[in-house]
């Protein structure tokens, strides 16, 4: 996985430092924040040879005594010169995000009392990169509100012409200006006001893509430069591919065509190369040796794609790497010809105009299917001494189906009877994901919530599992329930709650304190067929009417009919669009509370 530069995990970093501090943090704002980069160059004058930065912070109480807490990142490329602050002593750690097996990300944080309210207490941090390219990236906000900020990128006068900066989310409380330094250089100044740290909020975007923040681009002048760098960590020369191509011959020896041979080995990676994310200095972007992954068994993205790269190649394939930015990475390669644009490694099959993407860390997603991670996102793709960007395509919402089937009876004031749901593309692999990954004596107890989901009160017996495999193209769970209390017998009448439709991706938000926009994390269709026969004695007095919607973001259909003694219900559910901007967030929610009414209308048989 290639470095992010800038990971904002404020509330993992409170989590492992002290729970009661951010507790507080309402009580605790920066009254002021002074930050300085200072480029300096080489001797030559053509290049970055280190930056040095300061960052001064003012922390006040507003309301009683409490403890702000003052951090800041480094790694191998990086070092804390000093930090300080009055009646604290800083501390430093090493910070592994839960994705990530080994890194050389460290915190360096200050937990500072402050016993007087009103009474400003500064934080002092000074820090130095030694590799130009990962400065890449300042972000503005701060883990406490701030009421006043300001930060400088000194540029001296030799590297003008060559480093840029790109902004981007910036707000109507930031402005910008440009100063005259020493000796020609040119000092970017930003000033800010009134800006709240970021808090976490359901479905929405990572917060590191719509922040305010700035890019800083020149150490690679042209994207065409910084793939030469890449591209150039992957060509050591690997002395065992002998053995990676013998294991590739083996895994399609009994292959029919070319994409039962992709898929096999794609497979075989998935299933037999465990996923372990190593970034540690220059190995956060130089892939190791396909034959050491295969040798190891297992590997990072990087590895795993070589792997995957190498296997494909000995067995007639013209396979690629592909450098990519996910979507919790605020740019693209194209804007922003930098590391921090990228964050994640996969490999390309490329047949004439024709590219499949293969992820290797993906388990249990089919050959085709893109996770949604990486749809709409700009694709670095290795072309010997050049390269080709493009962009991984956006795919229908019907690749990613969750399909029930039920036939069922009434039985006193449950529904009885025979369920199945089939799950495809990433519906299937989170569901086979979590199945693989919980203990095996709960895996039964999982299948059963997950049939019925969301219906809580069910009874459920003979839960089976069929397609469970890392290239199946669905799952198939089914199993015996009885729905309790789905029907009410009053008067002689008997009321269905059949609730056909059970998307877990159409929910209401508290918009009362949201900030942010919605995204919600896939698209997918949800399709139901259910028959329910008619109780002997009984008949239909009446069923739902037809309900169809075609929004910005969902369509849907309900239909009843009868098909002589059975109800028939047919209904689907397709999103289609996933961001919902906050603007819009009241009109979402009341398209999804029309669709649940509608979802929970009665059925009303009668005595004949």
């Amino acid at each position: 996985m290639l470095r992010l530069i800038w990971k904002f995990c404020i509330i993992l970093i409170i989590a492992m430092i002290s729970p009661e501090v951010y507790a507080s943090d309402a009580n605790i704002v920066i009254s002021s924040c002074e930050e300085y980069y200072k480029i300096k160059a080489t001797k030559d004058g053509k290049e970055i040879s280190e930056v040095k930065s300061c960052k001064e912070i003012c922390f006040e109480a507003t309301r009683t005594e409490g403890h702000a807490l003052a951090l800041e990142f480094y790694d191998d490329y990086t070092k804390i010169n000093k930090a300080s602050a009055p009646g604290a002593s800083a501390e430093y750690r090493h910070w592994i995000p839960e994705d990530i097996f080994y890194n050389d990300s460290k915190v360096c944080f200050i937990v500072i009392p402050i016993k007087k309210v009103g009474k400003p207490v500064k934080a002092v941090f000074e820090k130095t990169y030694t590799k130009a390219e990962h400065f890449a990236e300042v972000c503005f906000p701060e883990i406490h509100d701030v009421k006043s900020k300001t930060v400088k990128i000194e540029v001296p006068q030799s590297l003008v012409d060559k480093i840029k900066i790109v902004e981007k989310s910036f707000t109507s409380n930031i402005s910008r200006r440009i100063e005259d330094g020493k000796k020609g250089a040119k000092i970017y100044v930003y000033e800010m006001t009134e800006m709240n740290a970021p808090k976490e909020e359901e479905d929405c975007p990572e917060a590191s893509t719509v922040i305010p923040r700035i890019y800083i681009i020149g150490q690679y002048p042209t994207l065409g430069d910084l793939y030469q760098h890449l591209h150039g960590l992957t060509t050591t020369q690997d002395l065992a591919l002998e053995k990676v191509k013998a294991q590739a011959v083996e895994i399609t020896s009994d292959c029919a065509n070319e994409e039962e041979k992709i898929r096999n080995i794609l497979a075989w990676v998935q299933d037999r190369i465990r996923y372990i994310a190593v970034e540690h200095g220059e190995y956060g972007t130089r892939p190791d040796l396909a034959s050491e992954v295969l040798r190891k068994r297992y590997g990072d993205c990087k590895g795993m794609s070589m792997l995957l790269k190498q296997m494909l190649i000995a067995v007639g394939f013209d396979a690629r790497l592909v450098w990519i930015g996910t979507n919790d990475v605020g740019a693209t390669w194209s804007e922003v010809p930098t590391l921090a644009s990228g964050n994640h490694m996969i490999c390309a099959v490329v047949k004439g105009d024709s590219i499949l993407y293969l992820d290797g860390t993906a388990s249990y997603l089919p050959l085709g299917i893109y996770h949604s991670s990486i749809q709409g996102r700009e694709a670095m793709i290795e072309n010997g001494d050049s390269y080709l960007l493009k962009t991984v395509p956006i795919q229908s919402p019907n690749m990613n189906l969750d399909k029930t089937i039920a036939t069922y009876r009434i039985v006193n004031n449950s529904l009885v009877g025979e369920i199945s749901r089939t799950l495809k593309g990433i519906d299937k692999m989170a569901m086979c994901a979590t199945y693989h990954d919980v203990d095996a004596s709960n895996q039964a107890d999982l299948l059963s919530k997950i049939v019925v989901y969301p219906k809580v009160n069910v009874n459920v017996d003979n839960e089976k599992i069929e397609g469970y495999s890392t290239q199946s193209d669905s799952v198939q769970i089914s199993a015996q329930v009885d729905e309790i209390d789905a029907c009410n017998i009053v008067n002689g009448k008997i009321y269905v709650d059949l609730m056909p439709l059970r998307s877990h991706l159409l929910n209401v938000y508290d918009l009362k304190t949201r900030k942010r926009d919605i995204l919600l994390p896939y698209r997918n269709r949800c399709e139901n067929g259910v028959l329910i026969e008619v109780p002997e004695g009984y008949k239909v007095e009446s069923l739902p009417e037809k309900y169809e919607v075609n929004n910005e973001w969902f369509s849907a259909s309900i239909v009843y009919d009868m098909e002589g003694e059975l109800i028939k219900c047919s209904a689907y559910v397709e999103l289609k669009n996933i961001t919902i901007a906050l603007s819009d967030a009241l009109t979402w929610n009341k398209l999804v509370r029309e669709f649940n009414q509608k979802n929970r209308e009665q059925i009303v048989l009668t005595l004949k």
